[in-house]
Formats: C-alpha cells, sequence, structure tokens
C-alpha cells in the first residue's frame, strides 16, 4: 500500500457537543458542527473538496442519525448543519455518539471519527476579540497580535481567534473532568467572566515579557483575574434543585493521612 505524502489531522481537541431539538416561537434550532483540518506539516488550514465530501452522525447504540450527508465548504473549513428536528428532542442525552467525517482532500478521502455527546444545552463561545481589548479587557491587546497571526503578507489573518478558541476548548475539558453530566448542565453562572478572563490570560502569555516590563504586569494581572473568575463559576444541573449553584471545580478526593500501600 503506498504512503501518502501528505498527512492531515481533524483539529478538534474535544469531544462535539451535540444539543437536542427544541421548539419555540422563533422556530426550531438547526445546529452546526464544523471540521477544521490541518496539514500536519505546518499546520495550515486544508480545505476540502465539497464534492464527494460527507458527515455520518451515530447515536450512543450505532443507530445511524445522519447518513454520509452532504457537507459544506466555507473558509477551508467543512461543516454540515443539522435538520429542524435533528438530533430528535427524544434521543437519550448522554456519551458515546460518533462524528464521522469522510473528506476529499486533494483528490484523497481522509476518514475523521471524533466522539461526541447529546447534550440539553450546548454553551456557545461568547468571546471576540473585541472583548480583549475593549473595555473589560486591555486596550494594548488591539496591536500586539502575535505576527503569524497578523494579516497577511505577515501572517494568516487569525487574530486573536487561536487563543479564543482554545480557551473555549478549556472550559469544555473542565466540565468534562467535572465528574458530573455535562449532558444535564444549564448555563453556568459566572461563564463569560471565566472565558474572558482565560482567554486574555492565553493572549497576554503569547507576548515576550521582561521581568519588570509592563506585560509582565499584565501576566500577574491576567492570573489572580482568572483565579478569580474560577472562584465565582457556578454550575446548575438538570438533576439538582433548580436553586442549587455548584462551585466550577470537580470534587476533592481524600484518603487517609498514611503511607500509601503498594
Amino acid at each position: 500500500m503506498a504512503v501518502r505524502s501528505d498527512t492531515h489531522a481533524l483539529s478538534r481537541p474535544v469531544p462535539y457537543l451535540l444539543e437536542r431539538a427544541y421548539s419555540d416561537a422563533a422556530g426550531t434550532n438547526g445546529q452546526t458542527i464544523e471540521a477544521p483540518v490541518r496539514s500536519t506539516g505546518d499546520g495550515a488550514l486544508v480545505a476540502p473538496t465539497a464534492v464527494g465530501s460527507t458527515v455520518t452522525v451515530l447515536d450512543s447504540s450505532g443507530q445511524t442519525i445522519v447518513d454520509a450527508a452532504a457537507v459544506t465548504v466555507g473558509g477551508s473549513v467543512a461543516s454540515y448543519t443539522f435538520g429542524a428536528s435533528l438530533p430528535s428532542s427524544s434521543a437519550s442525552l448522554g456519551d458515546g455518539w460518533s462524528v464521522i467525517w469522510s473528506l476529499v482532500i486533494a483528490g484523497e478521502v481522509y476518514t475523521f471519527r471524533q466522539s461526541a455527546i447529546l447534550c440539553e444545552y450546548v454553551p456557545r463561545n461568547v468571546i471576540t476579540a473585541a472583548d480583549l481589548y475593549g473595555g473589560e479587557g486591555i486596550a494594548e491587546l488591539r496591536y500586539a497580535v502575535p505576527q503569524a497571526q497578523q494579516d497577511a503578507p505577515r501572517g494568516d489573518g487569525t487574530g486573536w481567534g487561536p487563543q479564543i478558541d482554545a480557551s473555549y476548548y478549556d472550559f469544555i475539558r473542565k466540565m468534562l473532568a467535572n465528574g458530573r453530566p455535562i449532558w444535564r448542565s444549564r448555563e453556568p453562572t459566572g461563564y463569560r467572566e471565566w472565558l474572558l478572563s482565560r482567554s486574555l490570560q492565553r493572549a497576554v502569555e503569547t507576548i515576550p515579557a521582561t521581568e519588570g516590563s509592563s506585560w509582565a504586569e499584565y501576566r500577574k494581572r491576567a492570573y489572580f483575574r482568572m483565579r478569580s473568575a474560577e472562584a465565582s463559576l457556578r454550575l446548575q444541573y438538570d438533576t439538582e434543585d433548580p436553586s442549587i449553584r455548584r462551585p466550577g471545580t470537580g470534587p476533592i478526593l481524600m484518603c487517609a493521612v498514611s503511607r500509601p500501600l503498594l
């Protein structure tokens, strides 16, 4: 079998969080999922060919919910928007779902399989670059974007997007590690401040800072702001009393004070 000269990776560090269909006065929802694929050589986005590229979604029992549906390609990223009634409002919440992308790249078919979780509510990314250097952020960040992320020809034009996206994924990882059923969570209290603080922290960490410089001071401030946001984050779950808001950190496991047995 011939070895491919180019290798690619699905740039999705956490499982997909799918949201059950619902209806309201504005109509029905239609969630969109994306498959950003990057070259493992230089990390650049690789644009798949829309013709022939498909996505399949399986539920936790292995039943096909979306069967080799056509994808849309925009901005070098393949995406798929669920129909108004998918995933079904009667589908069982929980993990064990799968999203399988079959993408045509440079004439070859690449298959990427990613786990997914069906949730009642999925928190969205609510931070933009303007928030980082606006009234709640650090004004100097407007002009301090890393060179590789600046507009062409010096950079790829992503701005502070990578840091904001990474912060959102940090929150998803935090929810998954919390030890409670993420598919039963509701909108967290203090979520926006947590996400903004984490994005600011990631942003200032990308800028070289010598001891005593203004950027070193910004790093310290970002650290303590993140600590405060972490302490203020509160989570709510459908399985608990509606008035309860639990800390965002997971349970602390303790053992007896003794030498552990080998």
